[in-house]
């Protein structure tokens, strides 16, 4: 019995020996952890700063290579634009003996070309001190051509294009009595000041 005994208090002080080095491995696991956590936080940290800079130099590439928005040269660049050219010139073209030239749809139409001003004319609201609305100052015909024209004037590859986001864009298709498709088309964008 006292054999027995004597291997209880063996057996207890063994163990019991054993609490100190649980005790350390666990607070070392805990160190572990928390420099473990602090590590992923500087990681973050130094990502985000790494992205700002990024904007930063991003935004001051824009503001150097770019200009504010301009009404006066927006609506000059426009004015080189002439929509419809192509519908003008196939009007003019047809032999006015013909039927089709002699009805009354294409001989409405012409007279419409003619009478309309079909200038591209945007209109400026200064919204706030760095940001401006643009509108086309009305709906306006073109067609596929002309659309690429204008989209040309706003390409960001374009170096002289303004920093201009469309925030509205609507094409109403048309057919025109030669067959032509036309696009009316209404346009609204915004622009922040650099």
């Amino acid at each position: 019995m006292k054999k027995w005994i004597s291997i209880l208090i063996l057996s207890f002080l063994s163990l019991l020996s054993i609490l100190p080095v649980l005790a350390i491995t666990i607070n070392h696991v805990k160190i572990s952890q928390r420099w473990s956590d602090l590590n992923s936080q500087i990681l973050t940290l130094k990502v985000i700063r790494d992205h700002e800079d990024q904007v930063i130099k991003h935004n001051a590439r824009i503001s150097k290579d770019r200009n504010n928005l301009s009404i006066e040269s927006l609506n000059a660049s426009c004015k080189q634009l002439r929509p419809l050219s192509k519908e003008r010139e196939r009007l003019n073209k047809l032999n006015s003996n013909s039927l089709l030239a002699q009805s009354k749809e294409v001989w409405e139409r012409k007279r419409a070309l003619e009478k309309s001003n079909h200038q591209l004319v945007w209109n400026c609201e200064q919204m706030h001190n760095d940001f401006a609305f643009v509108r086309l100052e009305q709906a306006t015909e073109m067609d596929n051509e002309d659309i690429e024209s204008l989209f040309s004037l706003f390409n960001p590859e374009n170096p002289v294009a303004p920093l201009v986001f469309f925030t509205c864009w609507k094409m109403t298709k048309q057919t025109t009595p030669l067959g032509n498709e036309v696009w009316l088309t209404h346009a609204e964008a915004i622009s922040r000041w650099i």
